[in-house]
């Protein structure tokens, strides 16, 4: 499966490769964030307002809930997570029982 992955994962580095203002005036932004536990990381694509709440986490050496995260191959051979307009990113804990345990 490549989509539809519940996780909670500890907020490493947060670094915006993308920073670009559009034709309407708004601006687009992108961000590579390394997400993982003590077993490895994988790179997070985040997007948007995703980036000032992945942000605010690292600061605090925190974990998030992602929900039907999605994962790709990039350049042939890193995995990426992401979390689409369908998936959900949120501050572990989240109230909510089906909660993946958190990263130690």
């Amino acid at each position: 499966p490549r989509d539809g992955f519940n996780l909670c994962v500890l907020v490493g580095k947060v670094e915006l490769v993308v920073d670009k203002s559009r034709v309407d005036g708004s601006r687009v932004l992108v961000a590579e964030v390394e997400v993982g536990d003590e077993s490895g990381s994988v790179s997070l694509r985040a997007r948007d307002e995703q980036i000032e709440l992945l942000q605010r986490v690292s600061s605090d050496a925190g974990a998030i809930v992602l929900r039907n995260c999605t994962m790709e191959l990039y350049q042939g051979k890193h995995l990426r997570l992401a979390v689409s307009k369908w998936g959900k990113m949120s501050v572990y804990p989240d109230g909510i029982d089906s909660t993946p345990s958190p990263p130690t």
